[in-house]
């Protein structure tokens, strides 16, 4: 069993009853595991978990594939999603052409924050340029790519290669679901991804072994970056491919690592070397 899902408050804000009442649908739909619904919504549980954690506001499709595999009305709940990210998009503002510069100047980007002003948005609107640091999500909003947001939702995958991969191996032999592993063996992978477009890295692991049936277990898949001790992580209670949040490299090396714990004590881990961008 995963560890419980922390609980969201309704109350603070729209996101977070959003993030509740989807949590909610679930339950009503009989409480089916992420794993199930990831069967039946053919996204990952990592995917649909973070649709449902009452921070972030998922994607469109993301949502569609949630209600759907929990038997919600789909029409009502893209409605509820519309209003929801129109409210939340910025106000455009006029910026006249005389006063737009042909070329904008570098736009600093701060972890955790859009982008300053509404001027800088008005004046992308008008030239029809995009600034440096900055994507475009549906409702074609500026964004900034920060720390401890999703590669998927930031779309940052697009891009992403590879800066290094490690494997896994099993420090103590284990048994799994009636088959033996040895020591040293290889069960999983994992690996620092990078996007040259969101200036950014991740972790990716991949397992070798499953781990459903009898045996408890759970991996966790993170990135650090040594420079400023920043790092994010993603830990579920049973093994599947996942990958972590994304750290930018703007500011030194970051590397890969994942850890897996067996229910008789058994950890193995591994961690990529440290890799500045590319």
């Amino acid at each position: 069993m995963g560890r419980p899902e922390q609980p969201i408050d309704p109350h603070a804000g729209p996101v977070a009853q959003f993030g509740h009442d989807l949590r909610r649908l679930r339950q009503d739909a009989g409480a089916p595991s992420y794993r199930e619904l990831a069967i039946r919504a053919r996204y990952s549980t990592t995917v649909l978990s973070r649709a449902a954690n009452g921070r972030d506001l998922p994607s469109l499709p993301v949502v569609m594939a949630y209600v759907t595999a929990c038997g919600g009305d789909a029409a009502h709940w893209e409605r509820r999603w519309r209003e929801l990210a129109a409210a939340r998009r910025p106000v455009p503002v006029t910026v006249p052409l005389a006063d737009t510069p042909a070329v904008p100047a570098p736009v600093p980007v701060h972890a955790g924050r859009r982008l300053g002003t509404a001027l800088l948005v008005g004046a992308a609107a008008v030239t029809g340029l995009v600034l440096p640091g900055m994507e475009t999500d549906p409702l074609d909003r500026p964004l900034v790519v920060r720390d401890g947001v999703d590669p998927d939702v930031a779309g940052c995958g697009k891009d992403a290669v590879s800066m290094a991969t490690t494997d896994v191996r099993l420090v103590q032999p284990i048994k799994l679901v009636g088959r033996t592993f040895d020591r040293g063996e290889v069960i999983g992978t994992v690996e620092a991804r990078y996007s040259a477009r969101c200036r950014a890295a991740w972790a990716r692991m991949t397992p070798r072994i499953s781990a459903d049936g009898p045996v408890a277990s759970e991996a966790t898949v993170g990135v650090s970056r040594p420079t400023d001790h920043a790092a994010v992580s993603l830990r579920l209670g049973h093994i599947e491919t996942m990958h972590s949040d994304l750290l930018r490299v703007d500011t030194g090396c970051v590397t890969a690592y994942a850890i897996f714990l067996f229910a008789d004590g058994n950890a193995s881990d591994a961690q990529t070397p440290c890799r500045q961008a590319p």
